[in-house]
């Protein structure tokens, strides 16, 4: 019966032979062949010595296969042989195992060129990205305008929208549903004076967010403008297009109080902002300046509860971010410490972590636009990755 051609990974994966060495009956049984091939050969016998030499450096190589070896190292030990009859194989690292997506919401504030939609203004847009792993990279898996957010079971949206009537104009945002289109509000004018409203996102979050409102009134010469600030449940956003009213049971705004308790001090007008990788609570003060009325921020010593955001901590210090990237002003890393954000001035760095070190080499880099923040970080982990990949794609589009 004819042996069978020799196959380095199966035979190999077979285990060790069973009895190893140059054995009495192998050297018999070789002397024999060599003896045979001498007589019907005379003339050729440096040939057949030559031949008898390389069967016998075989059969010693076959004695030299170490004893007890795993069947791993025998194969890298059969690795060169292989290598003869096939094309080499490139051998990579494989990938990061990532476990986390991360839903990023932008906003760009600009100056409004005068038109039919009123004078020069402050104006503000929104985009949403999902950064997640895509075949085992980090990638942009969606992006998209407007604000994207998970509410409940479900995504809502966040779109800011103009509208003006007579002389008033009107730049708001409305929450709506994902997969519901963007539910018109009427606009009633105001006699005898010309409104310019506007709102701006400051915070988004899966249930508060936080609304800068600013309203400038025309009476004859003088302009008379209001800027206030508000912590609301994402369904109070819409509504009448005017200030929250002073009745708290007509109120559509969330106070202090109500989400931290009786225990501090009543605040109707705070809001949730950003300092350098966390969110913090932040109590408005007003300000007068001649017909203009605004406020400042002070942050105070109180930790967001749950409900506002579920997960706000850095995997790594502050000195450990910026040896990887100096110019670092914010950053965020997910819950399954696999990668982090770090923001600067101009980009937003996606470094690979691993048993709490950041990867020196970003695995993906956003740039941003002139005056463009950060409002809203929503996490995914795990199957719901493949999920929010899926929604993003839906109610934003697919890069």
């Amino acid at each position: 019966m004819e042996r069978p051609e020799f196959d380095p990974e199966r035979d190999l994966q077979s285990g060790p032979y069973p009895r190893r060495g140059f054995t009495p009956e192998l050297q018999q049984r070789i002397e024999e062949r060599i003896e045979r091939k001498a007589r019907s050969r005379r003339l050729r016998l440096p040939f057949a010595a030559a031949a008898a030499a390389i069967a016998v450096c075989a059969v010693a190589a076959l004695a030299q296969w170490p004893k007890g070896q795993p069947e791993h190292k025998q194969a890298q030990a059969a690795a060169p042989a292989a290598a003869l009859t096939a094309p080499a194989e490139r051998i990579a690292i494989g990938p990061a195992s990532y476990h986390s997506g991360l839903l990023l919401g932008l906003r760009t504030d600009f100056q409004r060129k005068a038109g039919n939609s009123g004078p020069e203004s402050a104006d503000s847009s929104y985009r949403t990205l999902f950064i997640a792993p895509l075949d085992g990279r980090l990638d942009v898996a969606a992006e998209g305008k407007g604000i994207l957010l998970p509410y409940g079971q479900t995504f809502w949206k966040i779109d800011a929208v103009s509208q003006s009537a007579g002389d008033d104009v009107y730049r708001t945002l409305i929450a709506h549903p994902a997969n519901r289109p963007i539910p018109a509000q009427a606009i009633v004018p105001r006699s005898s004076v010309q409104v310019r409203h506007s709102e701006r996102l400051l915070f988004a979050g899966n249930k508060y967010v936080t609304l800068e409102q600013t309203e400038a009134v025309q009476k004859g010469k003088r302009t008379l403008q209001t800027s206030r600030v508000w912590v609301k449940e994402l369904q109070q956003v819409n509504g009448e297009m005017t200030m929250p009213a002073d009745d708290a049971a007509a109120r559509r705004y969330v106070g202090l109080q109500d989400l931290f308790g009786a225990g501090v001090n009543r605040a109707d007008e705070w809001a949730i902002v950003r300092k350098p990788g966390t969110w913090v609570p932040a109590v408005a003060s007003t300000t007068l300046d001649g017909d203009q009325e605004s406020f400042v921020l002070n942050s105070i010593p109180l930790s967001l509860p749950d409900a506002v955001i579920s997960h706000d901590q850095l995997c790594c210090t502050w000195a450990d971010i910026q040896r990887i990237q100096p110019d670092a002003v914010d950053a965020l890393s997910s819950p399954k410490k696999d990668f982090m954000a770090i923001v600067t001035p101009s980009s937003i760095y996606f470094n690979e972590v691993r048993n709490g070190q950041i990867g020196a080499t970003p695995q993906l880099t956003i740039n941003l636009n002139e005056n463009e923040k950060l409002v809203m970080a929503q996490w995914a982990t795990e199957s719901y990755v493949d999920d929010w990949v899926k929604a993003s794609r839906n109610y934003l589009k697919k890069p």
